[in-house]
């Protein structure tokens, strides 16, 4: 009788140990997922605060920009300065522009995707 009882007390004391474990690591699985959730949100925030200009947009605020440098700085090493950051400031835009409009037609990852069909195919075959 008193095995039986024993064998009892075991056996729920090993329930309750596996059911201890199973929630802690549930709670730490929930818990990384929403860190995962929270840090999404906080990019796609971010993206969404981000101005977005077309590439015709940068060009006239390039020039406006340089424009503006070339009438109100004289000296002309720190106009040459201000004029090369602002191209380049444009080029990067253009290029992000370009970049997020253009992904789908990249030729390298067309040229990626075609060659891994084509080996796809001579497996096959073979």
């Amino acid at each position: 009788m008193e095995a039986d009882i024993m064998a009892f007390l075991i056996a729920v004391v090993i329930i309750a140990v596996l059911a201890l474990l199973f929630y802690t690591r549930r709670r730490e699985h929930l818990h990384e997922v929403h860190k995962d959730v929270e840090l999404k949100q906080k990019e796609k925030g971010s993206w969404l605060e981000e101005k977005y200009l077309s590439y015709g947009e940068v060009q006239d605020l390039q020039q406006a920009l340089k424009k503006e440098i070339e009438e109100k700085f004289e000296d002309e090493e720190k106009r040459n300065i201000l004029i090369e950051i602002v191209t380049e400031w444009a080029e990067l835009r253009i290029k992000t522009f370009q970049d997020r409009r253009s992904w789908v037609r990249k030729p390298e990852v067309h040229d990626v995707q075609t060659s891994i069909k084509q080996s796809h195919g001579k497996i096959q075959h073979w």
